[in-house]
């Protein structure tokens, strides 16, 4: 298991606003422009970016699951065919810690409401540079080994079960970066986010092309693909 941290956050305003449900047509407001740099730069601020990932050996795949070393069984159920071939599995997790939410909730309950969606808004990307600089690590990592990587996949997407974030606590131990699990297998802070990728020599083209061609969840709001 490996623990990063001193990672270098990126929030791109665009990417904040897009979030935000703003046209790139329409002209934004001089206010909404002061609040955004406010709370981009109090994003900044708040978060606390950590992150920690492990690599399995997968020892054998069926119609439903991956089994993986020490008998670890990943759930995916309608997903497994794009897993073909794959030699491991390495399971990620990525946070900004909870200072970010706070604000956000303290924002809301003063009434302010407008800096506390766009501050809620800027934690979504920062967890997603993250997560991106975090994949591009591991990418990098296995690339000089000689391995292929897959696109990213998270428990929830599609048909892979939300229930498996208790196999991944039980793997990588999130409390050692800040992260537990509440009831329903969300991760608490919010902001937060666990993925797996696949190497191998072999891999599926299927599994290196973008994780929106495998996740069937048409509607949503980060969908990079038709």
């Amino acid at each position: 298991m490996q623990i990063l941290e001193n990672i270098n956050v990126k929030v791109e305003k665009e990417e904040v606003l897009r979030l935000l449900g703003h046209s790139k047509s329409v002209p934004l407001l001089s206010e909404i422009e002061r609040i955004l740099r406010i709370e981009i730069r109090e994003g900044y601020r708040l978060v606390e970016p950590k992150a920690m990932y492990t690599k399995l050996g997968v020892k054998e795949i069926d119609s439903s699951s991956i089994i993986l070393d020490n008998d670890f069984i990943l759930h995916v159920n309608g997903t497994t065919r794009p897993w073909r071939n794959s030699e491991h599995v390495i399971i990620a997790l990525c946070t900004i810690g909870s200072a970010l939410e706070r604000r956000v909730a303290e924002l809301f309950n003063e009434g302010n409401l407008v800096s506390a969606v766009v501050l809620d808004s800027v934690g979504s990307v920062a967890v997603e540079s993250v997560d991106d600089l975090v994949y591009h690590f591991i990418y990098q990592r296995e690339e000089e080994l000689g391995f292929s990587v897959s696109s990213r996949l998270e428990p929830g997407c599609g048909e892979w079960s939300l229930g498996d974030q208790e196999v991944i606590k039980k793997i990588l131990q999130p409390a050692k970066i800040g992260i537990k699990l509440n009831e329903y297998c969300m991760m608490i802070p919010e902001k937060s986010i666990s993925f797996c990728v696949a190497t191998g020599k072999e891999l599926d083209s299927e599994m290196i092309a973008s994780p929106c061609q495998i996740c069937g969840m048409n509607n949503c709001k980060y969908r990079s693909v038709e």
